[in-house]
């Protein structure tokens, strides 16, 4: 099922609501939860599945491990546990943002929205930049297994140095790369002209759509009530 992109954009800003507000645990949960539900209806279970279990493991930790802070270790263990926990909710409405989003809805939507094109431009770029990087990464170390240098992703893990030398330094040639061809996509495709522009996607707001905006306006207005 489709959302709107400027569902997503709701969420997105819901998402950085909750993590500049002091909110309670029930609430951290709740929300956590509704996000999984959009991303399962969004077509992606695997990655809805794979930020609950990071986000109960974090709690796990919270309240076993870090409950009790008395030193160096546990004040930092604490901190890194709170923080992930923390930025996990905007880390999954961006998730649901991209993912099974085309750059010209994105585009459209914001157009009918008034945004000023200065800014769309730019979002425009971002929004393809990441997808395309992250796919250059994908490419990389499926060639690295090709060739036999790494057995598996877990050895970049274990040998870090190797990751630096095989990962890191060809992705950093491969952003510069990237950048130069989406700035030379942007002129050719006509995206930079100021004009009006069409487009084949649709941008009206669907049932499911009212129900998740109506849903996030509730959780701003009523979270002194799950509080």
């Amino acid at each position: 099922m489709r959302f709107n992109p400027l569902t997503k954009l709701v969420i997105i800003v819901l998402a950085t609501f909750v993590f500049l507000a002091n909110v309670s645990l029930m609430y951290e949960i709740v929300f956590i939860v509704f996000l999984g539900i959009l991303l399962l209806i969004n077509g992606d279970p695997y990655a809805a599945m794979i930020y609950w279990l990071i986000f109960s493991l974090l709690l796990l930790l919270s309240v076993t491990v870090f409950k009790n802070i008395h030193d160096t270790w546990s004040i930092i263990g604490s901190f890194l546990i709170i923080g992930g926990r923390r930025i996990l909710p905007t880390i999954m409405a961006a998730t649901f943002a991209i993912k099974h989003t085309h750059v010209s809805e994105w585009m459209r939507s914001l157009q009918r929205m008034h945004v000023p094109f200065d800014i769309i431009l730019p979002l425009v770029v971002v929004f393809r930049f990441f997808p395309t990087l992250t796919d250059n990464l994908k490419n990389i170390i499926k060639a690295l297994q090709f060739r036999g240098l790494i057995s598996s992703k877990l050895a970049l893990i274990v040998h870090p140095i190797r990751a630096i030398e095989y990962v890191l330094i060809p992705m950093i040639s491969s952003a510069d790369t990237v950048a130069s061809e989406l700035s030379s996509v942007v002129i050719t495709r006509g995206i930079s002209h100021q004009g009006i522009h069409t487009s084949i996607f649709g941008d009206h707001l669907r049932f499911i759509d009212y129900i998740v905006i109506t849903s996030s306006i509730f959780f701003i207005a009523g979270r002194w009530l799950i509080d």
